[in-house]
């Protein structure tokens, strides 16, 4: 090889390095063109992420749990809605408390009973009703409207340890 070939050689070598190094440069996209690219348009800003929020180690989106899973995790023992005989005592005793007028009374549960004292099928039509309106309620899952206030009503017209299941106070 010569020495003039060696020098065309470095030659084109330096000339398409530097092409190469002045287009990777310029063709860059700048850094504030960098940064409008990764933020959202306004007003569809993501919400930052708080410390209890796992989404970045866990991507699966957390699954909502019904008010009677809570009950559940809390200890609280729910009424038996089935079609069983279980707690028909404890049903027949909120039907009654439901059917009182009483002003001093929490909010009630939404359920279609009606007062016909004396008939036994009433009593159990009503009994059917109010273990229809629990099952609802206890079927709802956290973030559903009206989710605290549904837990409630819940807690005080579907679970053993209801307030209208307790003796009065003296």
């Amino acid at each position: 090889m010569t020495t003039k070939s060696i020098l065309y050689a470095v030659a084109g070598v330096s000339v398409a390095g530097g092409t190469l190094g002045g287009g990777y440069y310029l063709l860059k996209p700048k850094a504030s063109e960098e940064t409008n690219a990764v933020i959202a348009p306004a007003g569809n800003i993501p919400p930052k992420p708080s410390e209890q929020d796992d989404r970045l180690t866990n991507p699966l989106p957390k699954q909502q749990k019904t008010i009677q899973q809570l009950f559940k995790d809390e200890s609280i023992a729910p009424l038996n809605t089935g079609d069983g005989e279980e707690d028909k005592e404890n049903w027949g005793k909120l039907v009654a408390k439901f059917l009182e007028s009483s002003t001093a009374q929490t909010e009630k549960i939404s359920a279609d009973i009606k007062a016909n004292k004396g008939s036994t099928d009433n009593t159990a039509a009503n009994i059917k009703a109010l273990k229809g309106a629990c099952k609802l309620l206890l079927d709802k899952q956290e973030g559903s409207e009206d989710f605290e206030k549904n837990k409630q009503l819940a807690t005080n017209w579907c679970t053993n340890g209801s307030e209208f299941l307790q003796p009065p106070r003296q």
